[in-house]
């Protein structure tokens, strides 16, 4: 599948691991308020669920899935929220202007 993403990356970079509690996006990473920037992130190890329906959302098996290798780019990068699937997992993340 063709991952497509918008704006140019900046120097903004973070690796998570993602564990049982819910994780998002750092501060860091989403840009100014009314310019908010998109992010790319690729699992490294393990695999999560996802949703992007809600800042506020928990992810479970109903949702989402991403394992190692794969990638997603949103914007805005506050709508991402992870949670590993089983064991505790690294995703690197790319903020996007």
């Amino acid at each position: 599948m063709d991952l497509t993403v918008y704006g140019h990356p900046t120097n903004a970079e973070a690796t998570l691991v993602v564990t049982a509690d819910t994780a998002c996006v750092p501060a860091a990473l989403l840009g100014p308020a009314g310019e908010p920037w998109g992010v790319l992130a690729e699992v490294l190890s393990g695999g999560v669920y996802y949703t992007v329906d809600s800042v506020n959302a928990t992810p479970d098996q109903n949702d989402f899935v991403l394992t190692v290798g794969d990638q997603l780019f949103l914007k805005p990068a506050n709508r991402l929220r992870m949670r590993r699937t089983s064991t505790d997992s690294c995703v690197k993340l790319q903020a996007f202007a």
